[in-house]
């Protein structure tokens, strides 16, 4: 793309775009440049980054029709803890030490954590780290203050209010300061239907390809998409599936098909050996325990990660 004479400007935000009838077909402004579109605009913004941020005749045409203000943003909260990765984690005889467990996750409403995650693949293990906060409805104005405090200088409210809550959901186990503890809230961290909307999401996936009459616009986003993917970046792909399957040539959608074809043969069912879950789709590229090749029965490694080791499923011949 660059190449071909292209511009990337990571610091030019859209702040207004306008239809227009002469030579181009919208006018895309921003704080330094107004940008004619003469054929296709990709508009890949999400709802809650148009709204009140961005104006323009175009976008007030967006906002009246009912599609559009069916995705709803949810706030989440994140902070991740990380202990000394040359240290034993505290956390291994909750998990199977010597074949892995993948993912363990502590649910609760006791406290303002919604669950924390111990994500056990083989690079999370060696890094010594844990997803000590993932709430999107328990206390977020209180893990926001918290998070914003750490980002201006002040990191030791959030580390005593994550530590003291983890202490106490295990009270019998020597729990150790860490050497990181980073948070992160997202305004917009996934989106879903509103849920007094009376629009099925087919309508708003639809409409995300052709939101115009005149059809040379698309809107991308994880907004767009809701299917099963509750936005997220599946929600990015599809949408920007629909818009290209459902504008441009038969010949480029022919191409575009093919290669989506050889896309979706990485998915395929995978059996867990549980009830509901025979048919639950996986990539055939995902590897799980036990990783017993890998693990002393300490759960220590037998042999550490390296930077650029292969990712793929792990070897126990020899």
């Amino acid at each position: 793309v660059l190449a071909a004479g292209a511009k990337i400007m990571y610091n030019e935000p859209a702040i207004r775009i306008d239809e227009n009838d002469r030579e181009s077909k919208y006018i895309v402004s921003t704080p330094n440049y107004k940008i004619n579109v003469h054929k296709f605009l990709f508009l890949a913004i999400n709802t809650f980054d148009i709204n009140g941020k961005i104006d323009g005749s175009f976008v007030d045409f967006l906002q009246s029709q009912k599609a559009f203000n069916l995705p709803g943003p949810s706030p989440v909260v994140g902070v991740s803890v990380q202990w000394d990765p040359n240290t034993r984690p505290w956390f291994l005889d909750l998990i199977d030490k010597t074949g892995g467990t993948y993912n363990y996750r502590l649910f609760g409403d006791k406290d303002c954590f919604s669950h924390m995650e111990f994500i056990d693949t083989p690079y999370e293990r060696q890094q010594n780290i844990i997803k000590a906060v993932y709430s999107d409805y328990r206390c977020i104005d209180m893990w926001k203050e918290l998070i914003e405090a750490a980002d201006s200088g002040n990191p030791e409210p959030l580390k005593n209010r994550v530590l003291n809550a983890i202490r106490s959901t295990f009270p019998l186990l020597s729990i150790p300061d860490p050497v990181l503890i980073i948070g992160k809230f997202w305004d917009a961290g996934w989106y879903g239907g509103n849920t007094l909307s009376d629009m099925r999401n087919e309508e708003l996936i639809s409409f995300a390809s052709k939101p115009h009459p005149r059809k040379d616009v698309c809107l991308i986003g994880d907004a767009y998409d809701l299917v099963y993917a509750l936005g997220w970046s599946e929600g990015v792909y599809k949408a920007s599936r629909n818009c290209l399957l459902e504008n441009f040539s038969p010949e480029l959608t022919q191409e575009l098909e093919r290669r989506y074809l050889e896309r979706d043969n990485l998915i395929e069912p995978f059996n867990f050996g549980k009830p509901n879950t025979a048919n639950f789709a996986i990539g055939t590229h995902e590897h799980f325990p036990p990783f017993t090749c890998l693990y002393n029965e300490d759960g220590t490694f037998k042999t550490q990660f390296t930077s650029n080791a292969n990712c793929g499923p792990p070897s126990c011949s020899g």
